[in-house]
């Protein structure tokens, strides 16, 4: 069976900020155990709710252009500028589109 965690075992080359990295990490262990959606809606409904559950943001909520960071404490590590930093727009933009790109190569006929 395959999980909606497994979308995330290989890490993007780029996030938006530092804090971005460490929530890769958290919903990938949130979402392990989740059966693979049948479609891409699911998908990024799912990834969408987790994110809000891990860190109380909805990606849905911000401009898509808009380039601010939302500080998260417990994504803190005191390391940088833009520690504990999570940027919605990667994550609208970037993030998500990877995970439904993923799943869509694993569901060609969908």
């Amino acid at each position: 069976m395959s999980y909606l965690g497994n979308l995330f075992d290989r890490k993007p080359n780029e996030y938006g900020m530092r804090g971005d990295t460490y929530l890769w990490g958290r919903l990938r262990e949130r979402l392990a155990d989740v059966p693979m959606p049948t479609n891409f809606f699911d998908v990024r409904e799912l990834v969408r709710q987790a994110i809000i559950a891990e860190v109380d943001i909805d990606i849905d909520a911000f401009p898509r252009d808009n380039p601010d960071g939302v500080f998260v404490e417990k994504l803190s590590t005191g390391s940088g500028i833009s520690d504990g930093q999570v940027l919605p727009m990667w994550w609208a933009r970037t993030g998500v589109p990877i995970l439904v790109d993923r799943w869509a190569a694993q569901h060609p006929a969908n």
